[in-house]
């Protein structure tokens, strides 16, 4: 079966098509623009017997919204949204050189359970610095903790604050040093950049060391803390079309002050400075931002529709009927109804094998024999 492929295209929204189509074997309409002529962009449409979405919890959930007006979808669409509670926690310096920079992103895991139901609550993992990033992060963290204040795990500025006013970031965004780059790179007389020149000199001491990458961040130990949270998220179309957490994600939850203590534990045990090593870059006095690898949810899984967006096989419930919609999925991390407290990624490609061999058997059983 061939199959088409449409890259740097847009799936602007998912219509159903009427009974009495034309092609009524074709049961939806998928509007889309082709940004393949670059900045003009055109709408264009498709037909589908069958509709897979796999877009992620923020892609997937940001079409079923978009198609709100085409479709009639469970009231839960846009709930449920969680982190995951993931947090970051930085450790420098280790103790031992731990080599940050080799071997895969994560080689141990640690769990622990909440000391009241004596549930799991959260888990602990290494998090590896790819070598590509190893000069950045050993300037970043190196920056942020000289300037911390004692006996505080919690940086001055948070990590995103700190990195916008890092000098890289600002001669970016200074006007247009980029097209001046650019144009320096493809042959434009060299005299008329010594600003560019100049600027790059700037950047290049921020990184000079006698060390290499990897020596840079081999007493640095990233902990990635991955939790139980009270997935409470909601995400909505905000006024430009766009999509947002209708409220703040709350980040006063007990599950991170309890992976903050775990990380302290660590800290007490490999870092160099004990405590004093341990930074928790995203919570900066200035302001606490999140630091997601796991979004779920958006479209959670539900008996019915009054409780989730789709069935138990990712198919999408129509709120009209209370049935799912024939041959309309979703299938991703988006349909997972909670948090879970681990790397979900074995759930969810679970998940996508057990919701593929129901749509081959479906499919099946229409094939001649």
């Amino acid at each position: 079966m061939p199959i088409d492929i449409f890259p740097l295209c847009e799936v602007e929204d998912i219509e159903e098509k009427v009974a009495n189509d034309a092609d009524p074997e074709f049961k939806y309409k998928i509007r889309y623009r082709d940004h393949r002529n670059g900045p003009i962009n055109v709408t264009k449409t498709i037909s589908s017997k069958t509709v897979v979405i796999a877009s992620g919890s923020l892609g997937s959930t940001e079409i079923l919204l978009r198609s709100k007006n085409k479709l009639s979808l469970s009231n839960k669409l846009g709930l449920q949204f969680t982190t995951n509670g993931d947090l970051l926690g930085v450790i420098s310096p280790t103790r031992e050189n731990v080599d940050a920079s080799r071997g895969p992103i994560t080689t141990s895991i640690a769990r622990f359970r909440n000391k009241t139901t004596n549930k799991f609550s959260f888990s602990l993992e290494d998090e590896g610095i790819p070598k590509m990033f190893a000069e950045l992060f050993a300037n970043l963290f190196g920056l942020m903790l000289s300037n911390k204040e004692t006996n505080t795990i919690f940086p001055n500025k948070n990590m995103i604050n700190e990195l916008l006013n890092n000098e890289i970031i600002k001669f970016i965004n200074q006007g247009d040093n980029i097209s001046k780059l650019l144009n320096w790179v493809q042959g434009a007389d060299l005299s008329s950049s010594n600003f560019i020149l100049a600027k790059i000199l700037d950047i290049m001491k921020l990184f000079q060391s006698s060390e290499s990458p990897e020596q840079r961040v081999s007493r640095i130990l990233m902990l990635g803390g991955i939790g139980v949270d009270d997935a409470n998220g909601k995400l909505i179309l905000n006024n430009s079309g766009k999509l947002d957490l209708e409220n703040n994600y709350d980040l006063n939850q007990q599950v991170f002050t309890d992976i903050i203590e775990a990380m302290k534990l660590v800290a007490q045990k490999v870092g160099k400075n004990g405590l004093n090593s341990l930074l928790i870059p995203f919570w900066g006095k200035d302001q606490k931002a999140q630091w997601v690898l796991h979004p779920l949810g958006g479209c959670p899984m539900g008996v019915t529709v009054l409780e989730g967006v789709v069935n138990g096989l990712g198919k999408v419930f129509n709120a009209t009927t209370g049935d799912p919609y024939n041959d309309l999925y979703v299938v991703d991390g988006s349909i997972i109804p909670t948090a879970l407290g681990v790397n979900p990624s074995l759930t969810i490609s679970a998940l996508a094998f057990r919701i593929a061999e129901h749509i081959v058997g479906e499919t099946k059983q229409h094939w001649p024999q």
